[in-house]
């Protein structure tokens, strides 16, 4: 359709520059030439649409990331605001562990402990970031949002594994 658009607009310039030409020559009238100037306009504003939904067509991650899974397939009709792609940061993971609640005593955001990845079995530094804002009355367990203090790029996310800590009691 843009090409198409195009094609139609060269048309009508053509066809404008033409019917100026032979104006000068008294061979066409002003209506012959303002139908032209007409076309030309209309021939622009459509080629104006379809390059604005052919540019809509790029699609711009806002980050950079890997692909999970791919959400529509190619040539695939989609409405505005359906996902397409879904994309993952490994670069800022963060670490989401579950405590017992009688903890929140002693933990506290900054405090250090090991988290251990099973996929890899490598030890890492970590640091608590944040402490949930609920305790799960049934488990009677806590949420601690922790990071790995020196960024490992074999990390990916979902991976799961084990915390040590060594201050709490």
């Amino acid at each position: 359709q843009l090409a198409a658009s195009q094609a139609a607009a060269r048309a009508a310039q053509e066809d404008l520059a033409q019917n100026r030409q032979l104006g000068e020559m008294k061979s066409v009238g002003r209506h012959a030439i303002a139908l032209s100037a007409a076309h030309l306009a209309q021939a622009q504003a459509e080629n104006q649409v379809y390059q604005i939904q052919t540019n809509r067509c790029k699609i711009i991650a806002p980050f950079d990331g890997r692909v999970v899974s791919r959400k529509i397939q190619t040539f695939e009709y989609v409405n505005q605001g359906t996902p397409l792609l879904e994309i993952v940061d490994n670069t800022n993971l963060e670490i989401h562990l579950i405590v017992p609640s009688r903890w929140l005593t002693s933990i506290k955001p900054g405090q250090r402990f090991i988290f251990t990845p099973d996929e890899t079995g490598i030890s890492l530094q970590a640091e608590v970031l944040r402490i949930g804002a609920r305790i799960d009355e049934s488990s009677q367990t806590l949420t601690l949002i922790g990071r790995i203090i020196k960024p490992d790029n074999t990390l990916l996310a979902g991976m799961s594994g084990n915390a040590s800590f060594t201050e709490v009691q």
